[in-house]
């Protein structure tokens, strides 16, 4: 995956296997031991789970942090404004997209839908014909930056989560982590379908 987005998720899949580990090892332990050396044992693993949770933390913290900067910095120039082949897809459909039926304009436009601007200028013209954008797989609506910093705010209680007691939001669980992932991955990478994967 593009962006270090793959890092990400390895980051979380690790995290949920190692919480999962220590949750079993403390059942294990409280079976095992009398009362007083079951809690030694159970409080020495939810210290050690802190620590490994604060490191997965900042691994995740700082790729983040490099993911969202790297995308912001892409989103800001065009691989395919001076690409003859996108300049012909663009002037086919402004001359005549609101005929042209969608699997024609998907098969058109593919190529050039990992990039943010070729994407929004695609959308642009097709919301000006008055057809759906979304109905021929160009994500118009949906943001990848803005999922990926909905990430990074969320993903600060999803580390600690065992700590505070408090109700966390939804926004926080690692599968909800790794969903919202896998769906800027996708807008990214110009795979994204609507229809298939849903906010």
């Amino acid at each position: 995956m593009k962006y270090g987005i793959d890092n990400l998720i390895g980051i979380m899949e690790d995290f949920t296997k190692g919480v999962q580990r220590s949750r079993q090892a403390e059942a294990e332990a409280i079976k095992r031991y009398n009362s007083d050396t079951a809690q030694k044992e159970v409080d020495s693993l939810r210290d050690s789970l802190k620590q490994f949770a604060k490191k997965q933390a900042g691994y995740f913290e700082q790729q983040i942090s490099e993911t969202i900067d790297t995308v912001q910095k892409d989103q800001e120039s065009s691989k395919y404004l001076s690409d003859a082949g996108f300049a012909n897809a663009v002037k086919i459909i402004s001359s005549g997209g609101e005929k042209l039926a969608g699997d024609v304009i998907r098969a058109l436009v593919r190529p050039y839908m990992d990039d943010y601007v070729a994407r929004r200028s695609v959308a642009a013209i097709l919301s000006q014909q008055g057809r759906d954008p979304q109905s021929v797989g160009i994500a118009d609506t949906v943001d990848a930056l803005s999922i990926l910093e909905g990430v990074k705010r969320d993903s600060v209680f999803t580390f600690f989560a065992g700590d505070t007691g408090a109700d966390l939001p939804m926004s926080s669980a690692p599968s909800v982590i790794v969903h919202n992932l896998n769906r800027a991955a996708a807008i990214l990478e110009g795979t994204y379908d609507a229809d298939a994967i849903t906010i």
